[in-house]
């Protein structure tokens, strides 16, 4: 499978914003992800969040505390730059400035 690419990627980010989202919305979502794993008999860890509160976290049979750290890994990327941890990862793949937070002073 290849990668998206980067306009691709900012592309998604731009257009799968919620208009709302809150307790019952991070709810809805993390049980209708854990149907559809179960559904397909995927073991998989599901972990939803906004502004750094964790509003819904499943971990299905077949996973383990890896997956955990790895959701933690992909948290800090995306709270310290602002932007989905396969944009991140993907600008550092094409040499891009990808280092730089959401705050930070352009020049």
């Amino acid at each position: 499978m290849t990668a998206p690419t980067l306009s691709e990627l900012a592309a998604q980010e731009a257009r799968l914003q919620f208009d709302a989202f809150d307790h019952d919305t991070a709810w809805a979502l993390g049980s209708a992800m854990v149907q559809a794993a179960r559904d397909a008999q995927l073991p998989i860890t599901i972990d939803i969040r906004r502004n750094g509160h964790q509003l819904f976290h499943a971990a299905l049979a077949g996973t383990a505390p890896d997956n955990d750290a790895w959701i933690r890994r992909k948290t800090r990327v995306v709270d310290r730059f602002g932007h989905a941890s396969l944009q991140v990862g993907e600008r550092g793949a094409a040499g891009r400035d990808h280092v730089r937070g959401p705050d930070a002073a352009r020049p």
